[in-house]
């Protein structure tokens, strides 16, 4: 057996690849070379640094990466590790593990970052072996049709709207903010949001808060859904939850009947899960947040 850089297949081959490694798994990831293609742009992922492990010529698992510098330190972001269905049991997950983090070291990476179903024991069980840790408990909340009138309005959240103003921008635009959460994960930071769209929030000149998020139309230019990446205010801020129930209300709050849905929502933002709860919001799906500290 051999490792191969992904980079040196064709798209169709990568693409059947991912396909055929993910058969089965707990949600369809199921992708066209389109769809492929705009997720390789999205969350920076590097077929370069990307390999499969190949038997007899056959490519028979695979780790998709993503390398950024983020705080001044080089982050790598693993975006899909599967094994095809006839191989799995049989220690090919360990194999690509052991290349991943050399391939890491190579690179000088100093932090290693993944996300994994919170039900996939066996994975998790793995990536604890490599010495990667559970740091954060997420969850893909979802709200269907239409939303209530008075969600997220609240007359604390009206004195909030008086005394501030928001700015609708850009993702790039919350990136300098000293609050700014580099922390969550890869696919809710502002570099992994195309074509989406930003809300900061000032109050006397200072910024207080702000939210990422994207709104997706139809073939018809109909709106169907919006999906927030993240909603933070700033620390000692004292009307911080107030502001967070602005700004949800800014993103999410239209009567169209429209998917309302949330990226990988951290656990320890609770006073925004309190919020989406209240007004509705259910639990799709949930992941763990793991992270590796390279020495």
């Amino acid at each position: 057996m051999e490792f191969r850089s992904l980079h040196s297949y064709s798209l169709e081959d990568v693409v059947a690849l991912w396909n055929e490694g993910f058969k089965g798994y707990f949600v369809d990831l199921t992708m066209t070379p389109d769809a492929f293609v705009r997720r390789l742009a999205g969350d920076q992922l590097s077929l370069k640094h990307s390999f499969a492990l190949v038997k007899d010529g056959e490519p028979i698992g695979f780790v998709l990466n993503g390398l950024r510098r983020i705080d001044g330190k080089l982050v790598a972001w693993n975006g899909g590790t599967a094994v095809i269905p006839e191989y799995r049991l049989q220690g090919i997950g360990k194999l690509l593990m052991e290349e991943a983090l050399k391939l890491y070291k190579r690179e000088g990476v100093e932090e290693a970052r993944l996300e994994a179903i919170k039900a996939n024991e066996p994975a998790i069980s793995l990536y604890k072996r490599f010495g990667y840790r559970v740091v954060d408990l997420l969850a893909f909340y979802r709200h269907e049709d239409t939303l209530a009138t008075d969600a997220f309005l609240t007359e604390e959240a009206s004195k909030a709207a008086t005394n501030c103003n928001l700015v609708q921008g850009i993702p790039q635009d919350v990136q300098r903010l000293s609050f700014y959460a580099a922390e969550l994960p890869w696919q809710s930071q502002w570099y992994a949001i195309q074509n989406g769209q930003s809300y900061v929030a000032y109050e006397q000149g200072q910024a207080v808060g702000y939210a990422l998020f994207k709104r997706l139309f139809d073939e018809q230019g109909r709106h169907t859904s919006t999906l927030l990446y993240q909603c933070v205010t700033a620390p000692g801020y004292v009307h911080g939850n107030d502001m967070k129930a602005r700004l949800l209300q800014q993103v999410f709050g239209s009567h169209e009947p429209i998917a309302r849905r949330t990226m990988n929502w951290s656990s320890s933002h609770q006073e925004v899960v309190a919020l989406l709860q209240e007004a509705g919001f259910g639990i799709q799906t949930e992941q763990v947040h793991m992270k590796l500290i390279m020495v």
